[in-house]
This record gives structure tokens, sequence and C-alpha cells, in this order.
């Protein structure tokens, strides 16, 4: 997955690889777990939580694989639509795609450190 903004790269990666805040993480712990000192298992779980409401997200949207983007610095709009056969349907893996960081809804940038 390639996450840009302003033309440049704020992630390159899984989608279990982005960064959490640590805010978020003790936060969401206190929300799940009612844990202010989470150990490392209700980090992972947090974690695991975040990535798959990123996850559901994306299953809804019409992202460019890597087949069939284009380069890094020819990707305006990707993310926001694609062609023909260009698309992923709910449940498809997505093994790379193209992302304008504000495509992505408010509250999941909020819980990943992607930098805008």
């Amino acid at each position: 997955m390639h996450i840009s903004h302003g033309g440049r790269t704020a992630y390159v990666g899984e989608i279990n690889g982005l960064p959490v805040g640590e805010a978020v993480l003790i936060s969401k712990s206190i929300e799940f777990f009612n844990d202010p000192e989470p150990c490392f298992i209700h980090r992972s779980a947090v974690r695991a939580r975040l990535y798959a409401e990123f996850e559901q997200w994306l299953d809804g949207k019409r992202l460019l694989s890597v087949a069939h983007s284009q380069g890094p610095g020819d990707n305006a709009g990707a993310g926001d639509s694609a062609g023909p056969g260009d698309s992923t349907g709910p449940g498809d893996p997505v093994e790379a795609a193209f992302i304008n960081l504000y495509n992505i809804p408010e509250q999941l940038r909020g819980y990943f450190l992607l930098g805008g």
C-alpha cells in the first residue's frame, strides 16, 4: 500500500505495519480493555482492531492495484476511482494500492502516524 500526501510519500508498506501513535494505543486500550498501561498483548489487540477497521474501509473502496497503477509521481487522484478491471471487490486482497491521505476518513487517519 502506498499512501501519499501533497506529492510525497506518507507511508509504503503492509496495512499491519501502519504506525499507531502511543496516545491512540493508550486511549483505545482504555476503551477496549479498561487498561491505561497496556501490556504487549493488549497493545497487539488494539493494533489488530485498528488494522481491521482500516481494512474494512478499504473493502468498500475502488483502488488501483500495482499492476494497473501509474508510478508514484503520476498518481494524482489514485484511489478516487478506477477504470473497469482496475478495482478490487469486497473481500479481495489489496496487495498494493495508491491512496491519497485525504481520501482516508479523518477518524482513521487519526489512528496512524502518517503526517498531514
